[in-house]
């Protein structure tokens, strides 16, 4: 089930002490693992409404914390910027290209 927001909650962005409207959509997928804890984490996605300055600084952090979870207990798998509204082809497309494995033509090529 697709995550979603009440109204009022998408008025403003979501990063820290700001207050402007948000024009992105960061959708952050993570696997599972342990936290510092030792607690189990489940793999989940993650959604974050940003304005364009804290998207900038939101992806910038996210693309450190995959090169260093990538020797942690819960990897962050990867990360997708997003304006916030799609038109209904670019809905297609971007659903025609999230599949479980990796897109390879399979057919030898002589």
């Amino acid at each position: 089930m697709a995550i979603s927001f009440h109204a009022e909650d998408a008025t403003s962005c979501f990063g820290s002490h700001c207050d402007r409207q948000p024009e992105f959509r960061l959708i952050t997928l993570e696997g599972e693992g342990k936290d510092a804890e030792g607690n189990a984490v489940e793999s989940g996605v993650g959604i974050a409404l940003l304005c364009r300055e804290c998207a900038i600084a939101e992806v910038e952090d996210e693309l450190e914390v995959i090169g260093e979870k990538v020797h942690s207990d819960i990897p962050m798998l990867g990360l997708l910027l997003l304006p916030l509204q799609l038109t209904a082809d670019q809905v297609h497309q971007l659903n025609a290209e999230i599949t479980q494995s990796a897109p390879i033509n399979r057919k030898s090529v002589h």
